[in-house]
């Protein structure tokens, strides 16, 4: 999933209503073809009814044709050419109008066949109107340039400059290319069909390989489809009555047939900025008007005045619809007129800068100052508040309202002063010796410039006189914008602290420099501030009428919204946790700082992104991701740098690249929540720039930390990620516990020193899972799911209406396991489990390519599908509408006792999953048909294509390839190959590009012309994100070859090392409680040994005691130990004769069974421990192995024949591995220290030896 770019908005639900007002001028009406009698049904033989053939019998005869259809079997009109006429025009048009409507996306189609006639026009326009004098016209057809409905160019004369914002699309839709395209400045609603000829423009044949060249003019005679389309605004002149004509030339000989017209109608959302009642006083937000949604209503009030409520319309008896600033209206098609009227109304504060917004007292494009060119520094024109001033001649600086760019309202202030200062004299008295915050929104378009703001006393400017009567820089500065202030396209909010000192009045100064252009300002407030700020536990939102530094004594309005099927707990102060009021809507006079902590009750607690909820952009696509850092040795680095790059992508254009090699790169997380579950997940890719480039370590820690390796709260992590391995993910799961902030830390090497790593889609998912699948009958309610579900009774199920709406649960699940998802379906799903980051469910986004399926019955059905947890600990169960109304319930969730076979992917490249972003020319998707020899299955391989790959070797890097394993477990990867011929060669197939994981197995495979699988299996340690080695081999791989079904799954455990030499721990360490057999057999530790199992002294290896075992011996114990984790297991055997017996470790306790042993990478059974001398010798066998997940192994002793005896026996974690036994085998017994006297002492707590002591006499 890419989510690009992300921003979210904080709907607040207070107040929703319905108004039962007509909407026609708002949204269109859909569905129908506006065309009358666009399939020519109707005709008298020449003429459809409704239609008009202009010139008709003049140059061309005219026949509606049934024999000669269009694709979908419409009627046509046949035009054939009588006589050649040039400059001549033969149009057919509707006669029956079509009204166009505002806020509405049309698309109109229709078929052409054109046999040798060059130069069709096709048109969308007017037959009645006004021309460019504003004199009415009526025209029954088209006439190029003046009654076109959007039109461009002016001819000086008489074209009709018109509708120049709305954008038209023709498009030959057989090839694809624009006649018109609304990327041009000249997007007409009319289009030739002409293109470049020797480097001209000519008029051409519409072909049906119609490229604009004459390369596309050889299908002639075909049908081909014309779709024309454009979209209205919110203005009233977009709305008119049009028709639509198409002219065919006058020529010698040929022939046109059109028909099947269709012209349908879709609403689009509007988007309008609604009324204030004084636009000095406070702005309103955009909203957004789509039919069946809500649109959010936000109204700010400027610092120090205050929102007095929503209201119906600006009538001074309108309904009060809400008193919070935070609205949110149910649109329907009955009730969208009704918000155009919609008004927020303020009330003006104490002490508030009067006409902040430069409404009232202004006027549009008034002159607030201008100077005489003549006359330099001579004002022409002067406000009173307003002033200019530079270190050189004023002439051509200007200052002035602009009614057309504004931030609230319809004015902003436009300073045309780049490079000099713009003074606003603040007509507001303030009191001396106090705190104050300047608050201004900011326009500048010019990328580049900068601006800096200063403050300073009512009478003072920038520059001062020295006593030479030279300008210098005037210090008095009260204060200053702390660093210039970037130009970003957009209005931004500014603010300035100072403190008024002995001034009452004061004078702020703009300066902005760059390149290009003017700025504006608007809005402008100062106030004395006070800290307000508002966050909200899952389960809802929360908003505040004004975050960040508010002012003083003025009203502040925090609102709470709990999310569907939840309540409301209470306002909480963010320190002490003391409850405020149980109103979700608070008003609150800011007397001093104010924190509060809105609390929800019920399950509705969706995941989402912390990231892209403070604003920032984990895509990199539009933005980036603020605060990073890089430090060596907790000294901060200046030389590293984070900045958005399209040098490279897992998605879209751009990454996040890094430079800080060698150092710990930190982002401090600080908006976590205490007690909540966290995923961070991300790409990354770091080019292999030398043998050491790696990621060392990556992780997060609960304080504010810059090292890992120092952080003493470390949360999640992982280390020695080896580089070179193209795009790979990265998910590191954590609770915060008591902590609410954080650091993402990060550190790669290399000894190159322009070493790069780049990171794509960054996302920190926060989530509360249910621990166990909740409500999955789905029979009477949809509680416990989020999303778009209705419950739907009768069905005993839930209901998605609409193709595109997802219900999903969010569900604990354990690391490592296989799962099976069931359920009932009826409708068009995709039913899939996924990541957290994703919001919708995909083919794409799925854990696996076997972790969804698709429904499309028409009656109930059952359905099912696995999935492999891995490193995941909660995942969402999700269900899409592919159609409408779509059903599904019986949801059941069932954990397998053991993962084993479970495919952790599977690269059929059957679907856009595996579609190649990042391969190299020489590996190329193949298709075929089912049962192709080149396919192993399904109908897609991969293609290695020899000519194309150079002479080096071409490694196959698809970000798919990549799989999170988890520690300790054991895994299978496999992959099917075959050569395209004779003599192919090698090529390169290893579980990692490391081939730490070959365990001696050769990387080289040789390719013949049949279909061969290889397989590797190996235990996962250290490096937990593997990708596997997919290659060509420079110099040995001579032809082309195919792969398919490259299969990751879980395997039984395996073992990893066999005759492992360091086969000794302390025996503290060891999980075989008294494996030296030097202290009493009991249950607690070799518990119901056998009869034919007995301890014996003498001859022992270490020690005295050894455990003699005859035959008829089959014996298990069952050993706790670690989950999925690495083991050693050793033991000595001796035999004075031959036996035949053994010593090992299962999986379960059926000796004849393959699977209940541990085996090798091969799959055979190794996990025993046998003699091959019976010479009365003791041999030491040991075995390195991974643990199961299920916590216990069973060790097995069996004799069938002889005697056997065993010593030393230990099982313990690899990392406490001795080469040499370290035990001395002595047996303490404890001291009686109720039998000590005064004649003797203890030494060693009483254990072990103790000296005899005699006082002396």
């Amino acid at each position: 999933m890419k989510r690009k770019p992300v921003a979210i908005l904080l709907a607040v639900l207070l107040v929703a209503v319905t108004c039962s007002v007509a909407f026609s001028s708002v949204f269109a009406e859909t569905g129908e073809n506006l065309f009358y009698n666009g399939d020519f049904t109707q005709h008298n033989g020449t003429t459809p009814e409704g239609w008009a053939i202009e010139n008709a019998n003049r140059y061309y005869s005219s026949t509606v044709s049934n024999t000669v259809v269009t694709p979908t079997g419409a009627n046509t009109v046949v035009f054939t050419a009588k006589a050649a006429a040039t400059g001549t025009f033969t149009t057919l048009y509707n006669t029956r109008s079509i009204q166009i409507q505002k806020n509405t996306k049309y698309t109109i189609s229709y078929y052409i066949k054109d046999k040798n006639i060059p130069g069709l026009r096709f048109f969308l326009y007017e037959p009645d109107g006004l021309d460019r004098h504003g004199n009415a016209f009526h025209y029954e057809g088209p006439v190029n340039g003046r009654n076109i409905y959007s039109y461009y160019w002016d001819d000086g004369a008489n074209t009709r400059i018109v509708r120049t914002e709305i954008k038209n699309d023709i498009v030959v839709e057989n090839t694809g290319y624009k006649l018109r395209d609304s990327a041009n400045i000249y997007a007409n609603s009319m289009a030739y069909v002409e293109g470049t000829v020797n480097g001209s423009t000519q008029q051409l044949i519409l072909t049906g390989d119609f490229d604009g060249t004459a390369n596309g003019q050889k299908g002639t005679d075909q049908w081909v489809k014309i779709v024309h389309t454009f979209t209205t605004g919110n203005k009233n002149s977009h709305e008119a009555l049009v028709r639509y004509g198409i002219s065919v030339p006058g020529f010698a000989g040929g022939q046109v047939a059109v028909g099947g017209f269709t012209m349908l109608a879709e609403p689009v959302d509007v988007t309008l900025t609604p009324k204030v009642n004084n636009a000095d006083l406070g702005y309103t937000a955009p909203a957004t008007l789509s039919v069946g949604s809500k649109a959010n209503f936000y109204a700010y009030a400027l610092p120090g005045n205050e929102f007095t409520g929503w209201y119906e319309s600006s009538a001074p008896n309108a309904k009060l619809l809400t008193n919070s600033p935070f609205y949110v209206f149910e649109c329907t098609a009955g009730n969208a007129s009704a918000a155009l009227n919609y008004e927020a109304r303020f009330s003006a504060g104490a002490g508030a800068v009067p006409a902040a917004g430069f409404e009232n007292g202004y006027t549009a494009k008034q002159i607030l100052v201008r100077f005489n060119s003549a006359k330099p520094g001579t004002y022409l024109n002067k406000h009173e508040n307003w002033a200019c001033a530079s270190d050189s001649a004023l002439t051509w600086q200007q200052i002035s309202v602009n009614s057309s760019v504004s931030h609230g309202g319809s004015h902003s202030v436009e300073l045309n002063t780049r490079y000099s200062h713009a003074g606003y004299l603040v007509p507001v008295t303030l009191k001396p010796n106090t705190n104050y915050v300047l608050s201004f929104y900011g326009l500048d378009e010019n990328i580049g410039n900068i601006l800096n703001v200063r403050v300073l006393p009512y009478n003072q400017t920038p520059y001062v006189k020295d006593a030479q009567g030279n300008l210098k820089i005037n210090t008095a500065t009260l204060g200053t914008t702390a660093s210039p202030v970037s130009a970003t396209g957009t209005w931004t909010e500014t603010t300035v602290q100072f403190n008024t000192g002995s001034n009452t009045k004061v004078s702020v100064w703009f300066n902005f420099a760059g390149p290009a252009g003017v700025m504006y300002v608007d809005d402008i407030s100062i106030f004395e501030p006070v800290s307000v700020g508002v966050e909200f536990e899952p389960g809802g939102t929360a908003m505040v009428s004004r975050s960040g530094l508010a002012a003083k004594n003025s009203q502040v309005i925090f609102v709470a919204q709990p999310n569907s099927g939840n309540t409301f707990a209470g306002w909480y102060e963010k320190s002490g946790g003391t409850l405020v009021s149980a109103n979700p809507v608070l008003a609150v006079t800011a007397t001093g700082p104010l924190r509060y902590v809105a609390h929800f009750n019920g399950y509705n607690k969706p995941p989402r992104d912390v990231l892209a909820a403070t604003g920032n952009d984990g895509t990199f696509e539009s933005g980036t991701v603020s605060g990073w850092s890089a430090s060596y040795e907790g000294q901060q680095s200046f030389w590293s740098y984070f900045t958005p790059s399209n040098e490279q992508a897992y998605e879209g254009f751009k990454s996040l690249k890094l430079h800080a090699r060698n150092q710990d790169v930190v982002l401090p997380l600080n908006s976590l929540r205490k007690n909540t579950d966290y995923v961070l997940s991300f790409y990354f890719l770091l080019p292999r720039y030398d043998e050491e480039t790696k990621i060392t370590s990556v992780g997060v820690t609960g304080s504010s930390d810059i090292s890992l390796v120092t952080s003493s709260s470390v949360l999640a992590s992982a280390g020695n990620i080896a580089a070179g391995r193209g795009w790979q993910k990265q998910s590191l799961y954590f609770n915060t516990g008591d902590t609410d902030h954080g650091s993402f830390i990060l550190s790669y090497h290399s000894n190159y020193i322009a070493a790069y790593m780049y990171l794509d889609n960054l996302f920190l998912t926060e989530y509360t899972p249910n621990q166990t699948l909740e409500n999955g009958s789905l029979e009477q309610s949809t509680t416990s799911w989020l999303g778009d579900l209705t419950p739907n009774t009768a069905e005993k199920a839930a209901q998605l209406n609409k193709a595109g709406q997802t219900g999903y649960q969010v569900v604990a699940v354990e690391p490592a396991s296989a799962y099976t998802v069931t359920f009932r379906a009826k409708g068009r799903l995709l039913a899939a489990a996924t990541e957290l980051e994703f919001e919708n469910p995909s083919v794409k986004n799925a854990l696996s390519s076997l972790s969804f399926v698709k429904t499309s019955a028409e009656s109930f059905q059952t359905y099912s599908y696995t999935f492999y947890s891995g490193p995941h600990q909660a995942v969402r169960l999700a269900f899409t509408a592919l159609g409408n109304n779509a059903l599904f319930g019986g949801v059941t969730l069932t954990k397998a006792q053991e993962p084993y076979g479970t495919v952790v992917e599977k690269v059929d490249f059957e679907t856009e999953r595996f579609a190649l972003k990042h391969a190299v020319s020489a590996w190329q998707l193949y298709t075929g048909a089912a049962g192709n020899q080149n396919v192993h299955s399904g109908t897609s391989s991969l293609r290695f294509v020899a000519d194309a790959a150079g002479a080096g070797a071409a490694a196959f890097h698809e970000a798919f390839l990549s799989q999170q394993l988890v520690q300790g477990v054991a895994y299978r990867i496999s992959l099917w190959y075959k050569a395209a011929g004779a003599g192919a060669g090698n090529f390169a197939f290893a579980p990692d590009y490391t081939a730490q994981y070959n365990y001696g197995a050769v990387t080289a495979h040789s390719l013949s012309q049949g279909w061969q699988q290889a397989s590797f299996s190996f235990v996962a340690t250290g490096d937990l994100c593997v990708k596997p080695l997919l290659s060509s081999i420079a110099g040995q791989t001579k032809g082309d070859f195919y792969i398919d079904d490259i299969t990751v799954e879980v395997s039984t455990p395996i073992v990893i090392e066999k005759n492992v030499k360091s086969s000794y721990c302390e025996e503290l360490y060891s999980a075989v409680g008294n494996g030296s057999f030097e202290y009493a057999v009991k249950n607690q530790n070799w518990a119901n040994l056998p009869g034919t199992a007995t301890v014996v002294s003498g001859n022992a290896l270490s020690g005295k005691q050894s455990l003699r075992v005859t035959a008829g011996t089959k014996y298990f114990l069952q050993i706790p130990v670690e989950k999925s984790a690495e083991y050693i297991f050793g033991a000595s055997l001796r035999a004075n004769a031959a036996v035949s017996g053994y010593v090992g470790l299962m999986l379960g306790q059926d000796i004849s069974k393959k699977t209940d042993w541990f085996c090798d990478a091969a799959g055979n059974p190794a996990s025993k421990i046998q003699l091959t001398d019976f010479s009365g010798k003791w041999q030491r066998g040991a075995f390195r192995f991974a643990s199961s997940n299920s916590g216990f192994v069973n060790l097995v002793i069996v004799v069938t024949s002889g005697t056997l005896e065993l010593d030393s026996v230990q099982l313990f974690r690899s990392d406490k591995a001795y080469e040499s036994d370290p035990n001395n085998y002595t047996v303490y017994k404890n001291y009686n220290f109720e039998a000590t006297d005064s004649n003797t002492c203890v030494i060693n707590g009483g254990f072990g030896p103790q000296p005899y002591y005699k006082k002396s006499k």
